[in-house]
């Protein structure tokens, strides 16, 4: 889980550098499970996300299954995001330093093979190509996703570090695995709004803990 949040809060992190031609505004994502996936299981996973950003910050927010809500809030100025978790009323907050990933992370990412593709497709409206990400957990096992990525928004990298910072343009769509499941968030739409700055204050009533934390509370790793 500590791989999937690195990896996750990185995109959103690349989320906050989008140019002048999208200040401001939000991105829905339809999010799909893969074959392999349990028809219970399923049923309780997310179907959508959605990311506002604006002013170099950017907040994905995800409600999961059984009531839990799940929100990253990133801030391009300071290099930092916060993950905030609700499990059923428990509200925790985890805060991370962007460009400083644990050993674990810091290997995997030197260890990532990035592959781009000549295969394109079309997302929200936007021609993106493929990109495959390949890397190693601490137990060997090899993982691998895809990336649909577009030029056609303007968009940084600057500040990114690891394999994202060799993806070429704006992601739109990505996989990961959670657990024994792997989910893909596809770009529904891109909509330029005004985005109030109450989305990226951090909540007072969420008690502050480490990712290590988190999963030996949880039993997870």
């Amino acid at each position: 889980m500590k791989i999937v949040v690195s990896i996750l809060t990185s995109f959103l992190f690349s989320l906050s550098l989008f140019g002048q031609a999208l200040p401001e505004g939000k991105l829905i994502y339809d999010i799909s499970l893969g074959k392999d996936a349990n028809p219970q299981m399923a049923s309780m996973m997310p179907k959508e996300a959605t990311v506002w950003f604006k002013k170099g910050k950017s907040r994905f927010e995800m409600t999961m299954m059984m009531g839990m809500k799940n929100t990253t809030i990133t801030d391009e100025s300071t290099k930092t995001s916060v993950t905030l978790m609700d499990m059923m009323g428990n509200k925790y907050a985890i805060k991370n330093k962007m460009g400083e990933p644990d050993a674990e992370t810091k290997k995997m990412l030197e260890n990532s093979k990035v592959t781009p593709t000549t295969e394109t497709k079309t997302i929200a409206g936007f021609k993106c190509n493929k990109t495959i990400i390949e890397f190693k957990d601490k137990t060997g096992t090899t993982s691998k996703f895809d990336i649909w990525s577009t030029k056609d928004l303007d968009f940084s990298t600057s500040g990114q570090g690891g394999w994202l910072s060799k993806i070429d343009g704006a992601a739109l769509e990505f996989s990961m695995n959670q657990g024994p499941v792997s989910m893909t968030f596809t770009a529904r739409e891109i909509v330029k709004e005004a985005v109030s700055d109450a989305k990226f204050i951090i909540p007072t009533d969420y008690k502050e803990m480490s990712m290590e934390d988190l999963m030996k509370m949880t039993g997870g790793r």
